[in-house]
Parts: structure tokens; C-alpha cells; sequence
């Protein structure tokens, strides 16, 4: 099978399975931007989640560009929070790009302290720039005083998760850093929804409960096809209010605040989508459509990288050739 694409791209055609055991062509394709919408050094097709740390115990600083196809488009944002002045204790964060309209809040390093009858949370220190990383947003692991574990599926590697049988002392407890503004965080008992703009692992909530059911049932009716109870949204990586049902278009406006190193940024996804046209073996050529699965932001790095995927559905072997190009969607848009 020839596969043929534009410099600019790098692109990977790979026959798979679909959750029902259905032979299909999937063709990834993945672009790399700056924020003016310029060509950069193209971007390699990832075939694992890349970490900051420790695999599945640390922050994903990379996705996977493989898997199944997703029915909306994952945005994900890496940055660093800005104060706003020197001595600055807390600033916000915005995110908006088509439908997402989301906004946190970044505070500096707090501890639980003991006032009279109850307990407080300290002044916030003053910070220059703060990780927008889930080690810095509510959640955690802690081990009772028999050994039982406790942990917030939602985060495990995160702050300020408190249990009364943990064998850890409530007093200097770091609070989290990052936090959802119509959710603060203001008694040790509290479990507030973890805020932050990186992927969820695959086996955190709520993605862990959209994988299915994987009992004897499913091992002696299914396997190794996924359970019948699979649901595609766990294929969906971003926090549930960075994804777009529907999927982005690719021109769409994008406007971030309260980041390093500018604190503001403003510009457009760069306004093009491949064309993808299979040759099956025989028949006449084909053009078949792409949908963005993946939007990835760093500004600080002014970078935009944009994973796209288009499916063919057939059996293997009865493709001979794909060709790749790229089109404007936006007036006014280069062509390559």
C-alpha cells in the first residue's frame, strides 16, 4: 500500500479492528503549527502516552495519536500560570476555543493550619509562575493506619486529599494549588473536582468507567474484542469540559489568558484539513473525510499540533494507494 503525503505532515495508514471486530484502514495525520499559523517542525506520530515522570503516576506531557476514533475533539493545553504582579498570591487562567469557554484558579502554596476550634487554610505565598499540572490539583493516594489504601480516582497523584484514618497529620497539609473558581477548596473534608487542562489517564475517572465490563462473561463471549458495555468516550483524553462534540473544524478562534510567558494570547487554529483520497484496488479513487481528534496547545513554546483521522472501511489488502493533501478551510488560508 503506497502512502503519500505533503513534508509538512507525518501521516501512518495501519489496518485494525473496530469494537466489533470489522476490518478498517485508519490514517492518522499530524501537523505542526505556531501560533501565527506557520508550518513548523513537523511532529512525530506517538504510538504511547509520553509522562513527566513515572508511567500512569505522573502528568501526560504527550498523547497517544493512535487507538480507535474519537466522536469529538480533545483539546489539551500545557502552560505555566502567570502572576499577574510581583508578590501576587493567586491569578486565573482562561481557556477559549470554540464551544470551551473554561476558566481556573491558581493560588500559591497554602497548608492547613488549627485557629481556636477549626481548622484554616494559610495565606497563599506569592508565586511567578505556577505548573498547570494535575500534582498541583486536588486529588491523591494515602494509606490508612491498617493499611487500606485511600485514593481519589479522579487524581491519585494529586494534593490535598484527607482522611481521618491516614496515618498523616491534618496540620501543614498542602492544599491544592489549582482550583475550579464555583469550587474552592475550604475544609480538609471537602473532595472538589480536580481542575486542570492535561490529559486524564486512561485508568483515572471518568474514563475508567466508559472501558467496559471485564468479567468471565466478557472473557468466554467476547475476548479479546472490547466488552459490549464499551463506550467511546474513553477514548476521549481531555478534562470533560475541554472536549468538542462534533469536533473542531480547524479555523477556529483560540484565546488564552493568565499564562507564561505573555500572559495573553490570541490567534487561530491554522484553517486546513487534509484531503485523503484511497485508490482501492480495481476501482476508481476515493475521497474520504478527516476529523481534528487531538488539539494540542503549548504557547510557550508557540506551537499548535493538530491530530487528524480519517477511517476507510473494507477489508485489509483492498487499498493499493493513498494520497494526502492539504486544503484551506478559511479564506485567505495558505496552501501547501
Amino acid at each position: 500500500m503506497d502512502l503519500t503525503h505533503p513534508s509538512e505532515l507525518t501521516a501512518l495508514a495501519a489496518w485494525t479492528m473496530d469494537q466489533g471486530g470489522r476490518t478498517r484502514l485508519l490514517i492518522t495525520m499530524v501537523g505542526a503549527f505556531t501560533c501565527a499559523g506557520d508550518v513548523a517542525e513537523p511532529e512525530p506520530i506517538r504510538t504511547e502516552d509520553a509522562f513527566s515522570g513515572e508511567a500512569g503516576a505522573s502528568t501526560v506531557t504527550a498523547v497517544t495519536d493512535l487507538g480507535w476514533s474519537k466522536t469529538a475533539t480533545d483539546v489539551i493545553l500545557y502552560a505555566d500560570a502567570l502572576a499577574p504582579a510581583t508578590g501576587a498570591r493567586s491569578c486565573s487562567v482562561s481557556l477559549a476555543i470554540g464551544p470551551i469557554a473554561k476558566t481556573v484558579r491558581v493560588v500559591g502554596d497554602r497548608i492547613w493550619m488549627k485557629r481556636l476550634f477549626r481548622w484554616i487554610a494559610s495565606d497563599p505565598q506569592p508565586f511567578e509562575s505556577m505548573p498547570l499540572v494535575w500534582e498541583r490539583a486536588f486529588g491523591g493516594t494515602l494509606t490508612t493506619r491498617d493499611g487500606s489504601p485511600v485514593m481519589d480516582e479522579r487524581n491519585p497523584i494529586g494534593i490535598g486529599l484527607y482522611h481521618p484514618d491516614a496515618d498523616l497529620a491534618l496540620a501543614g497539609l498542602r492544599l491544592p494549588n489549582i482550583e475550579h473558581p464555583a469550587h474552592l477548596f475550604t475544609a480538609p473534608h471537602e473532595r472538589p473536582d480536580p481542575a486542570g487542562f492535561t490529559p486524564i489517564c486512561a485508568h483515572w475517572q471518568p474514563r475508567r468507567a466508559f472501558a467496559g465490563t471485564y468479567d468471565d462473561a466478557w472473557q468466554r463471549d467476547r475476548a479479546p474484542f472490547v466488552p459490549a458495555d464499551f463506550d467511546p468516550r474513553f477514548l476521549q483524553c481531555a478534562p470533560r469540559d475541554q472536549i468538542v462534540s462534533g469536533h473542531l473544524s480547524g479555523d477556529e478562534e483560540v484565546r488564552i489568558s493568565g499564562i507564561a510567558p505573555l500572559g495573553e494570547y490570541c490567534f487561530r487554529l491554522p484553517g486546513v484539513s487534509p484531503v485523503v483520497t484511497v485508490k482501492p484496488s480495481g476501482r476508481i479513487a476515493v475521497d474520504i473525510p478527516s476529523t481534528i481528534q487531538t488539539v494540542t496547545l503549548r504557547p510557550a513554546k508557540d506551537r499548535v499540533v493538530l491530530a487528524w483521522r480519517a477511517e476507510w472501511h473494507g477489508s485489509a489488502g483492498d487499498i493499493s494507494a493513498i494520497r494526502i493533501a492539504v486544503r484551506p478551510i478559511l479564506a485567505g488560508a495558505g496552501t501547501w
